[in-house]
């Protein structure tokens, strides 16, 4: 259980790298306090879905569905009333949305907030930003988590091609040498 203020709203992106084992149920893989955001994995469908707990739903994956087994590294962003999905560094989804967040008390990570429906499978990353993310910020986060999770690659198929600092206060390209410093 999350607890405090984590700042999700109406800009935001949650990048969750892992592997759901099975899609006989559904598979959350974040889910906020009561009319929060929760993002899972449809059972039997592997359709990913992004909602607001009892409300709707924002954006989902119907032309590409997770499979059972398969690591992935998945970005939910939320600006300026649309909601994207992304997996792998690829774009997957998008949709407007009129829906509007406040932020919540809480959250839980691997399942519903009310504790069920607990994940099968794993999860390496869970970091939920207040902000939203640009297309090329999201690929160097995604990139940055498929490097520490093997086999949850960006599209280019390198999972390797970037370098933590060691202080943690960014981390080195080595296609190109650029060094990007978090702020």
């Amino acid at each position: 259980l999350l607890s405090g203020n984590l700042g999700i709203t109406n800009a935001c992106t949650i990048v969750i790298a892992g592997r759901v084992n099975s899609l006989a149920a559904t598979q959350f893989l974040f889910g906020e306090d009561t009319t929060g955001l929760a993002v899972y994995i449809e059972g039997t469908t592997g359709i990913v879905i992004a909602s607001k707990n009892g409300t709707a739903q924002l954006v989902n994956s119907t032309g590409s569905p997770a499979t059972a087994g398969v690591p992935f590294v998945l970005t939910f962003r939320l600006s300026s009333g649309t909601a994207v999905i992304r997996r792998n560094g690829v774009q997957i989804a998008t949709a407007a949305t009129a829906l509007t967040f406040a932020a919540t008390t809480g959250a839980r990570i691997g399942m519903a907030f009310a504790s069920i429906l607990p994940l099968n499978g794993a999860l390496g990353w869970v970091v939920p930003l207040p902000v939203a993310l640009s297309d090329a910020e999201c690929l160097t986060v995604e990139q940055l988590a498929a490097a520490q999770f093997p086999g949850m690659s960006t599209v280019d198929g390198d999972a390797n091609s970037m370098l933590l600092l060691e202080d943690g206060s960014g981390f080195l390209t080595m296609e190109t040498g650029d060094l990007i410093l978090m702020e």
